[in-house]
């Protein structure tokens, strides 16, 4: 089950360790740019020939990854797949489904 969304605290940057720590995790990201990411349906990973090459947006230049790009099977595999998961998890208790699962009721 997915933890609750909570705010991170804020931070100062001007402490060196936690400047360091921030840096850390920006250069380890650095190494994971312009990956390839497959479709992912039912659980299975599903990679196509054809590409979609995904930007920074605040950056065009900068290539985040490359994902595999559906097409209408894929839709309907991915229709076919909630389809079946739906059966396991619709008789779940309101109080024991996650948070966002559930309604607000006006």
């Amino acid at each position: 089950m997915p933890t609750p969304f909570v705010n991170e605290p804020f931070e100062n940057f001007d402490d060196p360790a936690i400047a360091a720590r921030m840096q850390h995790a920006i250069d380890v990201v650095r190494t994971q740019l312009g990956g390839e990411y497959p479709l992912v349906i039912g659980g299975k990973k599903i990679k196509t020939d054809e590409m979609i090459e995904s930007v920074d947006p605040s950056n065009p230049d900068q290539v985040v990854g490359f994902v595999a790009e559906g097409h209408r099977e894929h839709a309907e595999q991915a229709m076919q797949a909630a389809l079946k998961a739906f059966e396991s998890w619709r008789k779940v208790r309101r109080k024991t489904a996650p948070p966002f699962c559930s309604r607000r009721r006006t």
